[in-house]
């Protein structure tokens, strides 16, 4: 795992370039790349930078680590997020009208494994909406879950649990924006656990680049 501390746009550009990496090293050896990706402005940089480069998108499905418990044309959705910025690749949109096992079955369809993810932490050490002491951490199957006592609105959210994201084979976590500084300090604090600060999972990630702001 390597952490690397710089301006916001230098880390944009060198998350880019490592996830591009790591796709197409992918897509050299499968048929297909299993990316699972989160919302939110901490990570938008990123894909669009990353929607830039040239690749066989085609072969790319896109996974939500987590999503809110909404229509896919929300704004404040992950799909709508990522749409705007990655603009690219097959994304497989969670719809809230269906049952949770079809997206999960359409997961295991292709693989039931991300190759490559790109996550965020949120000012509490949150990640996906897997939160610090909560059901959601704490939850040991590998599945999609739903849950409706998010401490972070909205209260309903749906996601993967920390079991299916920490067995990626590689990624980028994100540190960047306001009040972030402490929830890294738990990230490295190795007297904390992963119940207490989810976002430390990432260290499950062998092949793992953590992005720190100044």
């Amino acid at each position: 795992m390597k952490i690397i501390n710089s301006s916001r746009e230098e880390l944009e550009k060198l998350g880019s370039e490592f996830l591009f990496d790591k796709l197409s090293g992918v897509l050299k050896e499968k048929d297909h790349v299993v990316f699972g990706v989160v919302g939110g402005r901490s990570v938008s940089g990123i894909l669009s930078k990353l929607g830039e480069k040239e690749l066989d998108w085609g072969r790319v499905h896109v996974f939500f680590v987590d999503e809110r418990f909404d229509s896919v044309d929300s704004d404040v959705s992950n799909f709508k997020v990522v749409s705007d910025s990655l603009g690219k690749g097959v994304v497989h949109g969670f719809d809230y009208k269906k049952e949770l096992s079809e997206y999960w079955d359409e997961f295991v369809k292709f693989g039931g494994r991300f190759d490559v993810v790109l996550l965020s932490s949120g000012e509490d050490g949150h990640v996906g909406m897997l939160y610090p002491e909560h059901s959601s951490v704490r939850d040991d199957d590998e599945r999609f879950i739903f849950i409706d006592d998010s401490p972070k609105s909205p209260s309903k959210r749906v996601g993967f649990t920390r079991r299916v994201v920490e067995k990626a084979s590689s990624g980028v976590l994100v540190f960047l924006g306001d009040g972030k500084k402490e929830a890294f300090d738990r990230f490295e604090d190795d007297s904390v656990s992963v119940e207490g600060c989810p976002c430390k999972l990432f260290r499950c990630i062998e092949d793992g680049l953590v992005l720190v702001g100044r």
